[in-house]
């Protein structure tokens, strides 16, 4: 006889990621009263010239300190690449935006710079795509092409830190989201709140199949600050297909 577990905690935690996800991916806009929702979008900064102004200083992006110059400040967390087709597809360009990006935010916080880890997430369907730029005959006399033809494509070594490419099932195709040491938003739980119910035993037809039923609830919510935006970011390096 084969059996088939059923776990709820899986269910449950992919309930959570998808809501999350939701979350992280709603388009950021700006109105006269400040961010609307979602985390990637274009920044504003304090003093930046745009009108109108917002009308609190929290609803920034960033507020910069007299010495940083907003010109050297990245204007989004939503990068697309320049020389985007319909058919083009996970490359080393994405890795050098997203260098610059960061190196864009260096000296900008007191409490330490905001640096990569290294990990980015890209679609299942896109992420091998990185060997297409290298051609495996001959010698390369170049230390990327030998490192990605000798030891994969999930790790390597480009532009001074080693890059650890995750396909995500999850993801739609043409885009990868990149993590960084600070995460974008918070979540919370209310354990008081939280319920794990089964009934089997004292239900004689489910008692009578050798079956049970069973329901769980879990309390939670999360929220991204408009100051913690830049610490996502998505690269697009795909242009969408027509709907």
């Amino acid at each position: 006889m084969f059996f088939e577990v059923v776990t709820l905690a899986d269910d449950i935690k992919n309930q959570m990621d998808g809501n999350c996800y939701a979350l992280l991916t709603t388009p950021a806009a700006y109105a006269p009263n400040g961010l609307t929702a979602g985390a990637f979008g274009p920044f504003r900064y304090y003093k930046d010239g745009v009108n109108p102004p917002l009308a609190k200083k929290t609803q920034y992006t960033y507020l910069p300190n007299s010495r940083i110059n907003i010109a050297n400040l990245p204007t989004t967390n939503d990068l697309t690449l320049g020389d985007n087709g319909a058919a083009t597809s996970f490359r080393y360009a994405v890795i050098r935006a997203i260098v610059k990006y960061f190196a864009q935010w260096n000296g900008a916080f007191p409490e330490g710079d905001l640096i990569p880890t290294g990990r980015i997430l890209i679609p299942g369907a896109d992420v091998a795509d990185i060997a297409d730029e290298i051609v495996p005959s001959g010698t390369t006399n170049n230390k990327v092409a030998n490192e990605l033809l000798e030891r994969g494509w999930t790790r390597i070594d480009y532009l001074g830190r080693n890059w650890t490419l995750e396909g995500d099932n999850t993801l739609p195709p043409g885009a990868c989201l990149v993590e960084s040491n600070r995460k974008p938003g918070r979540v919370y739980f209310k354990p008081s709140l939280d319920r794990d119910e089964v009934r089997g035993e004292e239900d004689y037809t489910l008692a009578m199949n050798n079956e049970e039923e069973r329901w769980a609830q879990k309390v939670f919510g999360a929220y991204i600050n408009s100051a913690t935006r830049m610490n996502a970011l998505r690269v697009t390096y795909r242009t969408p297909a027509a709907p």
